[in-house]
């Protein structure tokens, strides 16, 4: 017989055996199948303590290949499913009304995440537009939508997309043999200078040493993250100093911060007046400096438009190019419209005529807008919208008139690469056809047709999310890469190299392909009339 001591602590310790055996079991097995959401359909969780979390790794191979394995869940389970991320109950939206009153309709109550909202805030190095909620979000937009519009955009055309894009031109047209050329590093640079430039006027040249420590720092900021990373930044922020991934990146955050702190004292000590000779355009920063925005406000705002504009524009134009040297009829098609919009340009009796590509030019590219579209509908630069959080409970719903509850604290993931492929919304969705998204073609009017009702792109194509929390900067993007590809298609032909590899890799943020090698060379353009 055990003496009494030891039996009062076996009777503990096999207490205290019980009570954690009793709580992993309520943990994973009957509060996951108590849970409101099991009454949606969904994949298994393939692990006890992970759930579905392998997804978030996005690691594509040939068997589940990109994007995978969302595609699948969306096909197999519908418009709306439910998984399980962790020890966290979450639903997958697909369905295009409920996508509307998630993202539109009833979209304050749909917050960021808190990872999501830690994870950005920490890559930005503040709340700025992608952590922010309401009503900062609404008080910082309304601050900088001015430098979003029309007349800004139509003067960056002529006064730093043209330019920009002619230095790249013209180097790549000094040599004229055929070159194996790393595309995707030539574009980091060029929208990283473009960006400077309209975030505070700042004249990145690529030569600089400057330049290089810059780029390298966003290159570390766009590593992706680990789990254990993404998690310690929200519930335990000791955690990610700890970790040589965090380390790096508060080094590299360190030297973006530098930068611009630097450019900010240098500008609020001279108070330097907006010249009318001068033919660029306003910054952003002097925008905010005028508005009186606190220094660490006006910071965290131009890492954003910094971070969030050079790494999304410059791996969609490194997709498009991969398309488009892939398919050699589209690049024909695109190149001859590019170079009749130049020849136009240079007719206009206009001041700007001087410049190869106006603002009206843009007008003259429907096709090469379509190549973009296509491109950004099969390779989306950001896979998936910021995951949202159900602030209270709702009912959601859905095409097919049956509306779905969704409790108090539920996780929303929407897959922006599964719902471009979803066969039900679009004809032949695996394949690159540009025609889908000109008016009046046959291709369009199927799209529209496999819908149903004869719907249109809206909550179909969200490459820059929907309604209030979209990208701001979508008009700055897409004429950016108009001007780009209309000038590089019209001066050079693009074919790939032996060492290209377009498996799509994700960089923590965004997508891209592992390795855009072209071959580049002078193109001979059609003649133009």
């Amino acid at each position: 017989m055990l003496p009494s001591g030891d039996t009062s602590l076996l009777a503990i310790g096999v207490a205290i055996a019980v009570g954690v055996g009793a709580f992993v079991v309520y943990l994973f097995v009957l509060r996951p199948a108590r849970h409101p959401l099991q009454s949606l359909p969904g994949p298994q969780p393939t692990s006890i303590l992970l759930g579905n979390a392998a997804f978030s790794q996005r690691l594509w191979t040939a068997a589940s290949p990109f994007p995978h394995p969302q595609l699948h869940w969306l096909q197999a389970h519908g418009g709306i499913y439910h998984f399980r991320f962790l020890l966290f109950e979450r639903i997958a939206v697909a369905d295009p009304d409920a996508l509307k009153h998630i993202l539109v309709t009833n979209a304050a109550n749909y917050e960021r995440g808190p990872v999501a909202r830690a994870l950005l805030s920490d890559y930005t190095g503040g709340i700025g537009l992608l952590s922010a909620e309401e009503p900062t979000h609404s008080a910082q937009r309304k601050l900088l939508q001015p430098h979003f519009a029309t007349n800004p955009l139509k003067s960056y055309v002529t006064t730093v997309f043209v330019p920009r894009t002619m230095r790249i031109v013209t180097a790549l047209l000094s040599d004229t043999t055929a070159n194996h050329v790393d595309m995707d590093e030539l574009l980091a640079t060029l929208t990283l200078d473009m960006i400077a430039i309209a975030a505070f006027g700042y004249d990145l040249s690529a030569s600089s040493p400057h330049t290089v420590m810059i780029a390298d720092a966003f290159r570390t900021l766009n590593a992706p993250p680990s789990l254990l990373f993404a998690l310690g930044t929200t519930y335990a922020p000791w955690l990610p100093r700890m970790l040589p991934s965090g380390r790096r990146r508060a080094a590299a955050q360190a030297v973006l911060k530098r930068t611009v702190d630097a450019i900010i004292e240098q500008r609020t000590a001279a108070s330097p007046q907006p010249s009318d000779a001068s033919p660029l355009p306003r910054d952003m920063l002097a925008h905010m400096l005028d508005a009186g925005v606190p220094l660490d406000d006006a910071r965290v705002h131009v890492m954003t438009f910094l971070l969030a504009g050079s790494d999304t524009t410059r791996n969609t134009l490194s997709w498009v190019l991969a398309m488009l040297a892939t398919h050699p009829d589209v690049l024909a098609r695109a190149a001859d419209e590019a170079t009749a919009a130049i020849h136009l340009a240079s007719k206009r009796d206009t001041a700007a005529s001087s410049s190869p590509l106006t603002w009206d030019s843009l007008g003259e590219l429907p096709y090469l807008t379509a190549v973009i579209q296509e491109t950004m509908r099969l390779y989306p630069t950001v896979i998936h919208v910021a995951p949202r959080t159900c602030v209270a409970d709702d009912w959601i719903p859905r095409v097919d008139g049956s509306p779905v509850y969704l409790p108090k604290g539920c996780g929303v993931h929407i897959s922006v690469a599964a719902i471009h492929r979803n066969p039900q919304s679009w004809t032949r969705p695996e394949e690159f056809l540009p025609e889908r998204f000109v008016d009046g073609t046959e291709l369009s009017a199927q799209d529209q047709a496999q819908r149903g009702d004869n719907r249109t792109h809206s909550f179909f194509y969200l490459p820059f999310s929907a309604g209030p929390k979209n990208c701001i900067g979508h008009r700055f993007a897409l004429t950016e890469m108009q001007v780009v590809l209309a000038l590089l298609l019209h001066h050079l032909t693009f074919t790939l190299a032996p060492t290209a590899d377009l498996a799509p890799k994700f960089t923590g943020v965004t997508l891209k392909p592992t390795r855009l090698a072209l071959v580049v060379a002078r193109r001979q353009p059609a003649a133009c009339t």
